[in-house]
Parts: C-alpha cells; structure tokens; sequence
C-alpha cells in the first residue's frame, strides 16, 4: 500500500498539472476576447457594462456556491469536485457556444459558475493525496500547470479568433479542452476517499465562523480578494483597448 501511495503522489501532481494547463488555456482563450463576442451578438452600447455583469454573473453564483462543493468535496471526495466542475463546465461551454442573445448568454453563463472550481478542487485532492514531504512541490507543479495556462489561453484565443468561423467559436474550442481534461482527470487521477462516519451536514454558518477566528486565514483571504480584484477584474475588457 505504501508503494501505491508514492506512486498516486508523484502522478497526480503531474496529470492534474496537465488538465490545470488544459482547463486555463481554454478558459483565457475565450474570455480575454469576451468583449468581441458580446460585440458580435449585436451590443453596441454600455458593451463594457455588459461584459462586467456577465463576469459578476458567473463569479458571484461561483462564489456563493463554493462553500457548498467543499463540503460535499469532504464527504463525497475531491475527485467527485474535480469531475463535477470540468464536466459540468465543458457542458456549459459547449452551450454557450451555440448562445447568440446577449441577455439569454448572460443567464447561461450565471449556471455555468456552479461548476466553476476544477483547479481548487484538484488543489484540494492533490494536497490530500500526497505524502506531506512532497506537498509542497506537489502544489507547486499543479499551480505551474495553472499559470503556464493562464498565460498560454489568451494567444490561443488570438491565433484562433482568425481561423475559426466566428468569434462564439471560442468557447466550442473551450468546450473540448475542459472535456479533455475531465477525461483525464477521470482515467487517471487517483484517490483513496473513506467517507465519515457521521451524516452529510451542511452549516455554512459555523463553518466560516470557524475559519474566521483562525487569524492566518484571514490574510489569505484579503490577498486572495485583492488579488482576484486586481487580475481578473481586468483581463475580461483589456480587449476592449
């Protein structure tokens, strides 16, 4: 058993590195040149405006339905999160690719951020997964993944943009690479989960108030908030200039 576990403890990291840089690639492709597409479905006007209620759209029902995947990630298992979100994503995209009304691409994309999160939830799996002297480089490598995406999507979507037949095609080509890291994440990645014993219960409530008296905690929020206010609050209209 021992051998097992070193074994899922170095392939993990990696497989889950490579569905990381799947996963952001097809992200960033489409959504660096979300102003485009809006564009194309006929806003000319508030086109700014529009753009950012779609992104709060999607990143408020992400926000306010994470807490809930991470408590059935500690009683279903991680992998269980990572699957949910990757397949649940790649179904969403694939929808919105066939999308042409900004009002009606704005609610589906308010559903497609309940499955956000399959890079957390995979954080999450590998940091449980792995042995605690390989934790950190395990983390490393998979956050590697993430950012070698994030910083690959937006010239994919580029050199896309001109090829495809249109501009909604972006998200069909985001569609097919979270499907393939899903399938991925699905063949390959490993996890032994034992369920607990008591019941499935879900206080939310206590939960945060728990980690809030945890001062640690509390400053990796605020630079969490700070950061995704800094980052992601720009990169969806920097193609508007």
């Amino acid at each position: 058993r021992v051998p097992r576990e070193r074994a899922r403890g170095r392939r993990n990291p990696a497989r889950r590195a490579a569905g990381n840089v799947l996963i952001n690639v097809g992200w960033n492709a489409a959504f660096a040149f979300l102003p485009l597409i809006v564009q194309a479905m006929g806003v000319e006007r508030n086109l700014a405006l529009w753009v950012g209620a779609m992104m709060f759209g999607y990143y408020g029902t992400s926000c306010v339905f994470t807490p809930v995947w991470g408590v059935l990630a500690d009683y279903y298992g991680r992998k269980s999160m990572v699957l949910r979100a990757g397949f649940g994503m790649a179904l969403g995209f694939g929808v919105l690719a066939t999308v042409s009304d900004p009002l009606a691409f704005l609610c589906v994309l308010v559903l497609v951020g309940l499955a956000n999160g399959f890079v957390p939830a995979g954080q999450a799996l590998v940091a449980t997964s792995t042995p605690q002297s390989r934790i950190g480089g395990a983390l490393s490598l998979t956050q590697a993944g993430a950012a070698t995406g994030t910083l690959l999507g937006p010239l994919a979507g580029a050199a896309l943009i001109g090829i495809l037949p249109n501009e909604h095609s972006l998200f069909a080509f985001t569609a097919a690479l979270m499907l393939a890291a899903s399938v991925l994440a699905f063949v390959y990645v490993r996890e032994d989960h034992v369920r607990p014993a008591h019941p499935l219960r879900i206080d939310l409530l206590a939960d945060i108030g728990r980690l809030a008296r945890v001062p640690e905690l509390k400053l990796l929020y605020y630079l969490q908030v700070l950061f995704s206010f800094t980052v992601f609050g720009a990169m969806p209209i920097v193609s508007l200039y």
